[in-house]
């Protein structure tokens, strides 16, 4: 990040692309590689931003991916500060941005109730809540055993809201394409065999979804022991 840096210079001539490289960088730094001094400088500008957002703009390239760096930065602070500035803002894009970062969590119960609200608080567009479940339930291993719990706890209120609508099949599969095992697929097959827990026009989408879900096992099941063959020689190597 010495020569990128968090913003272009004042004499620098705008270039989108570059804005676009940085967004990438520092979201693959913070989030996935864990950098702590990125993490760090994304979560102090975040708390510079929700102190007073016109003094400290964040730039739209990097406003959604320092929203994603804080959040892992510390999780109970910025999914707070970020659900106060949903409900007090207007702009859709910032509004997307705000609830893309809180659907990172990884506390079990934040990320229950994030279920909940993007679910059933009616706050959040018809047209983002598919998204978000997606995005709830692929974010770790503990967020699609989460959402298939919603998806079976609560299957008659889902169905009743949603069930007559063009994103029921799209929302029956989001709440399952993120499990991890075989067993877990035939949980779900078990589940919707009653009569009574029919997905309906869902069924489509839902044997796509288990099969994206087999096919991960095997992929694993297949690649395993190679994968950490290769680790261990470049481990060795180093």
């Amino acid at each position: 990040m010495v020569r990128l840096d968090w913003e272009d210079n004042a004499d620098e001539v705008e270039d989108v692309c570059k804005g676009s490289f940085r967004s990438a960088v520092i979201r693959i730094l913070g989030i996935h590689g864990g950098d702590a001094e990125v993490r760090g400088e994304a979560f102090r500008r975040f708390k510079l931003y929700v102190d007073d957002r016109e003094r400290n703009p964040l730039d739209g390239d990097l406003r959604g991916t320092i929203f994603k760096v804080a959040i892992c930065q510390d999780e109970e602070e910025v999914f707070k500060s970020l659900k106060m500035m949903y409900s007090n803002i207007t702009y859709p894009e910032e509004r997307k941005d705000c609830l893309v970062a809180m659907a990172s969590v990884l506390d079990s119960k934040r990320h229950a109730d994030m279920i909940d609200f993007v679910l059933f608080s009616e706050k959040v567009r018809l047209q983002d809540i598919v998204f978000l479940v997606s995005h709830l339930s692929t974010v770790s291993d503990l967020g699609g055993k989460n959402c298939w719990s919603l998806m079976k706890d609560r299957f008659e209120a889902l169905q009743e809201q949603y069930g007559s609508g063009p994103m029921w099949p799209a929302l029956v599969a989001s709440c399952v394409k993120g499990l991890r095992t075989l067993e877990e697929a035939q949980e779900v097959e078990a589940f919707f065999e009653d009569k009574k827990r029919s997905p309906g026009s869902g069924s489509s989408r839902l044997r796509q979804a288990l099969e994206t879900v087999r096919t991960k096992v095997g992929r694993v099941q297949r690649d395993r022991d190679d994968i950490r063959d290769f680790l261990d020689s470049i481990s060795e190597a180093l």
